[in-house]
């Protein structure tokens, strides 16, 4: 019996010594919160749950007070909400009561709060929430620190979207994500591009130093060279007579003609009016034509027509082939167009899901330069592989957060769900790589919350009534 009251104490958050006002007092705020959530919950199994919690609550009142009637026992009719008119609240203004004098004028004025004061508490209050601030900042491991130093005029890059814009000898720092990114500098005056990969780790500063006056240095000084031997041979070849030697034939190059680029154009144009009405037979003739002479939407159209198996040309060995020549095609314009994002995430499910013998190496390699493109599917896939392991041996949940969450603010249905069920790990803390951890899990949620994702809300108010 006493077992059973500590019990109940315990679930009503009192001692087993409690008196009966005192008990009741404390279950009545309890009751009438669960009976609010209970009659505008639209979810019958989030309301069962708040009907099983309040019974639970008048059972344990019943067990410490057997020989008193309990005030609360029906559970509230649930009837249908029916929308009110949107109103404006109206608020009544403050109004100054009078405060008794030593005289015994009622009349007087408030004694007015001295200003000073309240400035220091003010600028205190102020102080500590930086310093919090600061602090939340340096633990931070989501994003680290590029500082970028250019030597001239350029357009900086990072994962093929622009990021700042420096003159000659200025220095950016710039907050991306951690892990590998790829960095470009173009520039404005000379044309000349600097490119490299770099990794970012948390609480660390990379530096890049991009030279591109160097590089047109070189250039001049390798023309330079080249003139002057080339001078230096005409020298010799008039005093010397002219000795025959065989040559490797060479390559030839080949260069199109105005009229070819036009066949070209013409039988793309063809393949491509062919591929929209549905003659996929006919449209691979067409467009083979073109993508073979180098035309990369011929190329890309081909993949698509290889890839899927409607067409009826169904080829995972041409569709990779294709797509991998289109995503190695040298075009400006091409390169950061969504159908390049495409086919990189095409190409990951080749590798990764469609071929008979996977490979999971290569298809995380292109789910991860189209994540960076901002490809929503992308991004839920390698959240997938980062959880999973797929690469690395073992779960990363850490990546796995920051590409799931990345993917759900693009209202990707699939990564809100994965994002709130490793939410529903770090909460359980029964899964192999994701640790029982509380705090993550509500982190998850709220960020799920701020989205619209309603299971997030209703997972927030069940921590809220276990006192987390």
């Amino acid at each position: 019996m006493e077992e059973e009251r500590e019990i109940a104490a315990n679930k009503l958050g009192v001692s087993v010594d409690v008196s009966y006002e005192e008990a009741l007092k404390i279950l009545n705020p309890k009751v009438a919160a669960l009976d609010a959530l209970i009659l505008n919950t639209p979810h019958p199994e989030m309301k069962q749950k708040y009907v099983q919690k309040r019974n639970e609550f008048i059972h344990a009142f019943n067990v410490l007070f057997p020989g008193h009637p309990v005030p609360i026992t029906k559970e509230p009719e649930i009837l249908p909400i029916e929308p009110e008119p949107a109103q404006l609240p109206y608020y009544e203004p403050p109004k100054e009561l009078p405060v008794k004098s030593e005289t015994g004028d009622r009349s007087a004025p408030q004694k007015k709060i001295k200003w000073h004061k309240l400035a220091i508490v003010i600028f205190l209050i102020v102080l500590i929430a930086s310093s919090l601030f600061v602090i939340f900042e340096l633990k931070s491991d989501k994003s680290g620190r590029l500082l970028v130093h250019s030597d001239s005029d350029c357009i900086v890059y990072i994962d093929g979207i622009e990021r700042s814009r420096l003159s000659a000898n200025q220095e950016r720092m710039l907050s991306i994500p951690l892990g590998d990114h790829v960095i470009k500098a173009v520039g404005v005056e000379m044309k000349d591009s600097w490119q490299d990969t770099v990794r970012i780790y948390p609480k660390g500063q990379m530096i890049v130093d991009i030279k591109l006056q160097s590089i047109t240095a070189k250039r001049v000084a390798l023309k330079k060279a080249e003139k002057e031997g080339q001078r230096k041979q005409k020298e010799q070849s008039v005093n010397q007579p002219v000795i025959s030697s065989p040559k490797e034939p060479q390559p030839e190059k080949r260069s199109l003609t105005r009229e070819q680029l036009v066949i070209i154009r013409d039988k793309y144009n063809r393949g491509r009016q062919e591929y929209d009405q549905g003659n996929y037979f006919e449209a691979v003739g067409y467009l083979e034509y073109a993508a073979k002479l180098g035309d990369v939407m011929a190329q890309c159209y081909l993949h698509y027509i290889y890839m899927r198996k409607e067409t009826g040309s169904y080829n995972l060995q041409k569709a990779k082939e294709w797509a991998l020549k289109a995503v190695n095609h040298q075009d400006n314009e091409f390169d950061y167009s969504e159908n390049k994002t495409n086919l990189m995430y095409n190409l990951g499910l080749i590798y990764g899901l469609f071929s008979d013998k996977k490979n999971y190496i290569e298809s995380e390699k292109w789910f991860r330069k189209a994540a960076k493109r901002g490809h929503s599917d992308a991004q839920y896939n390698l959240g997938l592989f980062e959880l999973a392991g797929y690469v690395s041996g073992r779960p990363n949940p850490i990546q796995a957060e920051y590409w799931l969450l990345a993917s759900s603010k693009q209202g990707n249905e699939k990564a809100l769900e994965k994002l709130f069920q490793l939410g529903m790990m770090y909460y359980n803390g029964d899964t192999e790589g994701v640790p029982k951890d509380i705090r993550k899990a509500k982190e998850i949620w709220e960020e799920l919350d701020a989205i619209g994702y309603w299971k997030a809300s209703s997972a927030l108010k069940d921590l809220i009534l276990e006192n987390y």
